[in-house]
């Protein structure tokens, strides 16, 4: 496993990893560990800093998940689990390297190392990249944490602060306490450092102004006056007694660097504190500025006192062992022994061939001792892929030798010998700031976006306009193709074709044998035009195939794609899109259409609704056709779009009765019942067969069941399961569940539900698949089966979120209060109704859900004995019960179920009886129990409350109805009729039922 480099400040990010694979709460869980430095997070404190006061069912299997999810990306030993929580095991952090590099400077300033001292402040400011990251404000261990490293990050700009002002760069002094005195304007060390930068520049007013002005803060917010040493120090200035001091250069910082700057900076400090070698292994591919930042990086190390050996492997390294060491060690002047070891040749040296490798690696390691016995030494080698095995072989011999010594290695990845290094330092692209400031924001967009950042192709880039080529990279890879052979014939092909080279498809375009094409494949990837990454081969840089592809012409490109469209349309595993985008360039429109509908529909499959109608779009612009928008007017119904969906349904005038099928769906979902109605009944008239008869069926049973109208929905979902074949009777069966649902009738519905409940069920048929998994966890309830019926829930709102269907959403939010509020969760039950009747699609609350969500709030109320604030929310649901909502009919049932309660509360029991008899009566009638067996027994109580007689048997037998109707609420009925009716044995029921339901 690589070596995990961790940079917390500014930006969490981990060299060689893209962070952003994880979700947000595993780059959160990453942070904490990060913040931690090496300590444990406690699993407690990571719950409270990821979610606060609203942790998930099980916190410490979700923390477990997290954790999982990032080792998977950094590895499997990244993440360790302790008695004491979860710890990073990191080989560099920035905030550990901060910490011992702060520590450094403090040291050096001490002892009046003033250069060195300032040399460690430098590599402290580089890796404080930007703020300190922010955390949960209630999150204890996390705000200490982070307040930790608020205090290290002061801790750090003041000595480096004060380190520079000793070495005469009191610019660079004074920009540090100016910072500080903005975030706090009494830090009185920042208005020391602050005053004596203004005096080293000859500015005495500017100092006593910054004095003047902390003056009059401590006065005016603590009532206090500066402190001795302010004091002393303002009465020094007024004397003259502070020397100018004459500002001295530094090594500048290299453009986008700094991070991989202060990480080996870091490295000479720990050296030289822990007596233990490091060895830096500095990768990236060949022009992305390995040398660069060498070069410069030794010369600043120079420039702080370190002594520098500085080499470069050469391609005769692999057969001279050790030969760029050696050459350091005589440039630096250091024979020594080492004359006894080496022979001499007309033009130079060379090992002794007599000696054992044992006895020549002592000998170096004794002299580059000798050299760093008063200061930290560094050894730069750089291109030292292409050193032989010796060169690892003496860097673990020297590993275990006490030697204050960095050893810093630059590389290309996967090339040459495996090197023992002890940290890794990545180089990758420059992003679009730091190309801005090389060559001015003018040009940085473009260049940025062409060159991907790469230095060297950015530096030729620079020299030409806008938009165009260098003809150096140009002919250079022109001629590198030339001298290729039929290897540069593929590479140019490849170029065309674009994307990593598909070596069946270039055998194929080209007429070759596909072991041909791989031994010219092999070629080119030896000549650096081809790289190998991952098991395929690409382009080294998308510059080299567009420069490939600007000596293409024009007829040859079109031939070439047209071509290849047509091969990958014969192979059942190619990706509909490339071969549409083949297709296109290749002036083949009906097979580019072609393969867009087929890309669309693999979009679809994915959720992605969005692309699927953008690549329906493009097709349709190719060639129009009566199935493409047919599946249009399908997506546009997910995406909300039902008008424009409804206008594609019609246009599709050669599709038969579908066009009808799929204009009723639109109507629907846009709820315009009665149209919706219309189209579904024109397409089963129009049925001459029994797949579309039966879609259209299963259209008008869902519409005429939205409506209300039950029976007449049973019917023709029934006759739809009589002839439904597939996944079409998956879904009439799931629709028929529902129906069965909102009857109470548990054994019909969880049957007829559970097939479109289980995974695999297509994008086709989303809606129904939804919907059965909503009404299980209904039924399950009604069944009296919380616990089942919540985790139904939990899957229904996950599934909505993964589908991309928003137009679902609340609704298992919803239903998860009902039960939390039967289970005597009230507070939860009521925070779902809350958040389901506030969330909004587009801005706008689902209607459906908002009333749902009203009227359950509405509910709680009456339950806790507040029939005002019960009304108030009733009123509200009525406003919005209005037009032609799905299931209207029964939210209007328990609306008025819920307005008999009120007047119960209220002691109006004549309005009571009349609202419930009538709810009875017509829930009796359409066949729901549920509002049928609840509303006789607020009967029952508005009649005993008015003074009529009541018969006990047959109240009790009417909350036999309403046990089997809605088990999970019928606790609640039983103790209220009971306590109305003055019934003991209703009580001692509804301590049975409530014991029933917490028990399942």
């Amino acid at each position: 496993m690589s070596a995990l480099a961790v940079r917390v400040l500014g930006e969490l990010t981990v060299d060689g990893f893209d962070v952003a694979q994880l979700d947000r709460k595993a780059r959160g869980l990453l942070q904490l560990l990060a913040l931690a430095r090496g300590g444990a997070v406690p699993v407690d404190a990571a719950v409270e800093a990821l979610w606060g006061d609203a942790p998930p069912r099980r916190p410490g299997d979700q923390v477990a998940v997290l954790a999982s999810r990032v080792r998977r990306l950094l590895g499997r030993e990244s993440v360790q689990r302790t008695d004491r929580g979860y710890r990073l095991h990191a080989d560099w952090c920035d905030l550990v390297e901060l910490e011992a590099v702060t520590r450094e400077a403090e040291r050096r300033h001490a002892a009046g190392e003033t250069g060195a001292a300032a040399a460690a402040a430098r590599a402290a400011l580089a890796l404080l990249r930007g703020p300190v990251p922010e955390v949960h404000p209630e999150a204890a261990w996390a705000v200490a944490e982070q307040a930790a490293v608020v205090r290290l990050v002061q801790r750090a700009r003041r000595v480096a602060a004060s380190s520079l002002l000793a070495a005469g760069e009191w610019r660079d002094a004074l920009e540090l306490a100016a910072g500080d005195l903005v975030t706090d304007p009494l830090d009185e060390q920042a208005a020391r450092t602050a005053m004596r930068a203004h005096a080293a520049a000859g500015r005495p007013a500017q100092a006593l102004a910054v004095h003047a002005v902390l003056r009059e803060t401590l006065a005016d917010q603590l009532g206090a006056d500066p402190d001795e040493e302010t004091a002393a120090l303002h009465t020094a200035i007024l004397r003259g007694d502070l020397p100018l001091v004459r500002s001295s250069p530094h090594v500048p910082a290299l453009v986008g660097r700094d991070s991989q700057v202060a990480h080996l900076d870091s490295l000479v400090g720990r050296a030289r504190a822990e007596r233990v070698p490091r060895v830096a292994l500095v990768s990236g591919e060949a022009g992305i500025g390995k040398t660069t930042l060498l070069t410069s990086w030794a010369a600043s190390r120079r420039a702080a006192g370190d002594r520098v050996l500085l080499g470069t492997c050469g391609p005769l390294d692999r057969a001279a062992p050790l030969d760029v060491v050696l050459s350091a060690l005589a440039d630096h002047g250091e024979d020594g022994d080492l004359d006894a070891l080496l022979g001499s040749t007309g033009s130079g040296r060379s090992v002794d061939p007599a000696l054992g490798p044992t006895v020549l690696y002592a000998a170096l390691t004794r002299a580059l001792a000798r050299i760093a016995a008063d200061r930290p030494l560094v050894l730069v080698v750089d291109d030292a892929h292409l050193a032989g095995p010796t060169l690892a072989d003496w860097l673990a011999y020297l590993r275990r030798r006490p030697l204050p010594l960095v050893v810093v290695l630059g590389a290309r990845p996967a090339e040459g010998p495996d090197l023992p290094a002890t940290d890794h330092v990545g180089l990758g692209p420059l992003d679009r700031s730091h190309v801005a400031a090389l060559v001015g924001e003018r040009r940085a967009d473009d260049l940025h976006a062409r060159s991907g950042g790469h230095p060297l192709f950015l530096a030729e880039l620079a020299t030409v306009p806008a938009g165009a080529l260098p003809v150096s990279l140009v002919a250079a890879v022109t001629a590198r193709c030339d001298d290729l052979g039929s290897a540069g014939e593929l590479v140019r092909t490849a170029a065309v074709l674009g994307g990593d080279l598909d070596i069946d498809l270039l055998a194929g375009v080209l007429g070759r044998g596909t072991l041909d094409v791989l031994t010219d494949a092999e070629r080119a990837v030896r000549s650096g035009l081809l790289v190998e990454v991952a098991g395929r081969l690409r382009f080294r840089h998308d510059l080299v195939r567009t420069a490939l592809v600007s000596g293409t012409t024009t007829g040859r490109a079109t031939l070439l794609h047209r071509e290849a469209g047509r091969a990958l349309d014969r192979r059942a595993d190619a990706d509909p899109a490339a071969v549409a985008e083949h297709a296109r360039l290749g002036g083949d429109p009906e097979l580019a259409a072609r393969a867009l509908r087929t890309a669309a529909g693999r979009a679809e499959e994915r959720f992605d609704h969005a692309t699927a109608e953008n690549l329906l779009d493009q097709s349709l612009a190719l060639a129009s056709d009566d199935g493409t928008l047919l599946a249009r007017a399908r997506v546009r119904t997910r995406r909300r779009r039902y008008r424009d969906a409804e206008a594609d349904a019609l246009a599709a005038t050669r599709s038969g009765p579908m066009r009808w099928e799929t204009a009723a769906w639109a109507a629907y979902f846009d709820r315009r019942f009665d149209d919706a109605a219309s189209y579904a009944d024109d397409g089963i008239l129009a049925a001459d067969d029994a797949p579309s008869r039966t879609r259209c069926l299963v259209a008008s049973g869902r519409i005429l069941h939205a409506r209300g109208q039950l029976d007449l929905a049973r019917e023709r979902l029934d006759a739809a399961m009589l002839d439904a074949t597939g996944e079409d009777r998956l879904e009439a069966a799931a629709w028929l569940g529902v129906l069965h649902a909102h009857r109470s009738e548990v054994g019909e519905a969880l049957a007829f539900l559970r097939p479109a409940t289980r995974p695999g069920v297509g994008v086709a048929h989303t809606a129904a698949s939804l919907h059965a998994l909503l009404f299980t966890g209904h039924t399950l309830a009604v069944a009296g089966r919380a616990q089942e019926a919540l985790a139904c829930f939990d899957s229904y709102t996950a599934e909505v979120e993964r589908r991309d269907v928003p137009r679902f959403a609340g609704r298992g939010v919803n239903f998860s209060g009902w039960v939390l509020r039967n289970l005597g969760a009230v507070a939860a039950g009521v925070d779902a109704h809350q958040r389901a009747a506030e969330e909004a699609v587009d801005g706008v609350v689902i209607p459906e859900v908002r009333v749902a969500a009203l009227e359950d709030l509405a509910e709680e109320r009456l339950r806790a004995g507040d029939a005002d604030a019960a009304a108030a929310l009733l009123d509200r649901a009525r406003a919005a019960l209005v037009g032609d909502l799905v299931f209207g009919w029964r939210l209007a049932m328990k609306l008025r179920l819920l307005q008999a309660q009120v007047h119960l509360l209220r002691e109006e029991p004549e309005q009571a009886l009349t609202i419930a008899r009538a709810l009875a009566d017509d829930a009796g009638s359409v066949g729901v129990p549920r509002y049928d067996a609840c509303a006789r027994l607020l009967v029952h109580r508005a009649a005993h409350a008015l003074g009529e007689p009541v018969d006990p048997a047959a109240a009790w037998h009417d909350l036999g109805r309403v046990e089997r109707a809605v088990g999970i609420e019928a606790w609640w009925w039983a103790a209220s009729t009971g306590a109305a009716l003055g019934e003991e044995r209703w009580l001692t029921r509804a301590e049975q039922l409530t014991a029933a339901v917490r028990s399942r």
